[in-house]
């Protein structure tokens, strides 16, 4: 049966048994695209955080990578905890995700600056999950 091997950049023995040269190899599990979709966060005019939660389709706590859109056009990169600017009125917020073995939840709590809402601020998030396959 053939096997698929890719190289790490500078790495040139295709046939090494090292598995730490190569970046995929058929012969050894790697991390994986399980699902890529959308969700949204709503602050409610009023407060100062927003959450979402999803079920987590794993069943353990695999790797969630989330960009989250604010201000209609700013991309936040988190995959943990993340310090930024809240959209319409600036004020410090932190997103994060959080993975649990049954649940994705997608925050943006308040920072000890922040005020409230002055109107429902909506942020659309998007997450790939990640699975390692065993």
């Amino acid at each position: 049966m053939a096997k698929f091997k890719v190289l790490k950049a500078g790495e040139t023995d295709i046939n090494s048994t090292d598995i730490w040269r190569f970046s995929v190899h058929s012969d050894h599990p790697t991390q994986k695209v399980h699902s890529a979709s959308t969700t949204t966060i709503v602050i409610p005019a009023g407060t100062t955080f927003g959450s979402k939660a999803i079920a987590n389709p794993i069943g353990y706590a695999a790797s969630v990578h989330a960009m989250f859109l604010i201000n209609g056009s700013r991309y936040i990169k988190v995959n943990g905890h993340r310090r930024a600017l809240r959209p319409v009125d600036g004020s410090d917020q932190i997103y994060s995700v959080n993975v649990t073995n049954s649940t994705i939840t997608f925050r943006a709590d308040a920072n000890i600056s922040t005020v409230n809402a002055p109107s429902d601020i909506s942020i659309t998030v998007y997450y790939i999950i990640i699975y390692e396959s065993i």
